[in-house]
């Protein structure tokens, strides 16, 4: 059954067995598109089961493919407010961010943020905005960021995390112009950074 296949698809997810992951999802996805249409809720879960899958592989263009389809269709049929749609947003903003596209990336996470703050995704999604801005070229706004994240989320580990940044995105940078940071690539610690969270059963 559906459930069974997704159950065992859940499972291989678990052991990090990404590509027999998401070639068990597409084989499920392609039999809900036939059986219960493209716009069911269960069938667009299971699209996004499918996009997370791929970005966890790396592949973020195919990911950030299916996040954007599946946004589309949730918006058309469930409204702008529904979780779905919500979890969606958020997707597609990671996967922008994942591909280096920051400025994009930016944009979304602030509009995702003004329209449905105080959810338990706004601290991640504060802090992978100011790394966002400031690889986009904007430092003033991710130093603006970094310092609100720290101010409302005090005492957590994305507050740390944003007052290790800060300290790194203001220090001056010796025989580099100021105008240069933003060219930075890497931060000191990246791999102890957890990634900004894909929403999975947020529906």
């Amino acid at each position: 059954t559906l459930a069974s296949i997704g159950n065992l698809a859940s499972a291989l997810h678990d052991q990090c067995k990404y590509a027999e992951t998401a070639a068990l999802q597409r084989k499920t996805l392609e039999i809900m598109n036939r059986v219960l249409g493209e716009e069911h809720a269960d069938t667009l879960s299971m699209m996004n089961h499918l996009a997370a899958s791929l970005h966890d592989q790396g592949e973020y263009a195919a990911g950030e493919f299916l996040y954007r389809k599946t946004l589309q269709i949730r918006r058309r049929i469930f409204g702008e407010e529904h979780p779905g749609t919500l979890a969606s947003i958020a997707n597609v903003a990671t996967a922008l961010h994942h591909r280096g596209k920051y400025a994009e990336a930016a944009g979304a996470f602030e509009g995702w943020l003004g329209d449905y703050a105080k959810t338990p995704l706004e601290p991640a999604a504060l802090y992978y905005l100011a790394r966002a801005q400031f690889r986009a070229g904007q430092p003033k706004k991710a130093v603006a960021t970094y310092k609100l994240l720290a101010q409302d989320y005090k005492g957590t580990r994305w507050a740390a995390f944003a007052q290790d940044d800060l300290a790194y995105a203001t220090a001056p940078i010796p025989n580099l112009p100021s105008t240069k940071r933003k060219g930075r690539w890497w931060w000191p610690g990246d791999w102890l950074r957890p990634k900004l969270p894909i929403v999975r059963d947020f529906e």
